[in-house]
């Protein structure tokens, strides 16, 4: 059986890995609508509570 074949260029960037370094900062984006959203940014150590009273 023949495997699906892929649009050129889909397939390629599969084998990159892209490493990323640890901030310690959590981001939240809340969206309604797909054009409007609000990010939230909060230290990683931060509470629930902490990420209430950001969002009001």
């Amino acid at each position: 059986m023949k495997s699906p074949s892929l649009a050129p260029g889909i397939g390629k960037s599969l084998d990159r890995r892209v490493t990323m370094a640890e901030t310690g900062t959590c981001i939240f984006r809340v969206s309604l609508e797909p054009e409007l959203y609000r990010d939230i940014e909060l230290p990683a150590d931060q509470t629930l509570y902490d990420l209430a009273g950001a969002i009001v």
